[in-house]
């Protein structure tokens, strides 16, 4: 899509739009206009309960787990380390981590994946929470289990 209107279309940087521009993957709309990407989703998880409260600007945990945006990948990543924001535009890929908003009670595991659908898992073990916040590149190094398709 093409975010800001420059013509390119990118990737989105971040879960949630500025106020009232559509530059990110959610966006309010009203009745009768397309759903933003995850309009769908988050309406979805309020019929389950989350999103109860207007979104804030601090993450939320869904189902036990916190989520992240990674603008770049490392050395270790399919076709090595560069960033996917290109002059402003992430247009170079894109990558997300998952991870447990709570060690140990809503789960043990962090996971990474990229624009290829290929999920890696790891455990950081007690300090998953501040690991995982420092990760800004797609990088599973041999530390990571790929996850296999069910």
């Amino acid at each position: 899509m093409d975010t800001d209107g420059d013509g390119l279309f990118e990737y989105a940087q971040k879960f949630r739009s500025s106020p009232g521009k559509k530059d990110g993957l959610y966006w309010e709309t009203k009745e009768g206009e397309e759903p933003s990407p995850l309009g769908p989703f988050a309406a979805n998880a309020r019929k389950e309960g989350y999103l109860k409260q207007p979104i804030q600007d601090r993450p939320q945990p869904y189902h036990g787990y916190f989520y992240k945006i990674l603008k770049g990948q490392g050395k270790n990543a399919p076709g090595g380390a560069y960033d996917y924001v290109v002059n402003g535009n992430m247009i170079g890929g894109f990558a997300l981590v998952a991870y447990p908003a709570q060690y140990g009670n809503t789960g043990i595991m962090t996971f990474v994946v990229n624009q290829d659908g290929v999920v890696y898992q790891k455990n950081f073990g007690k300090n998953t929470a501040r690991i995982a916040e420092e990760l800004k590149l797609f990088d599973p190094d041999k530390t990571w289990v790929k996850v296999k398709a069910e």
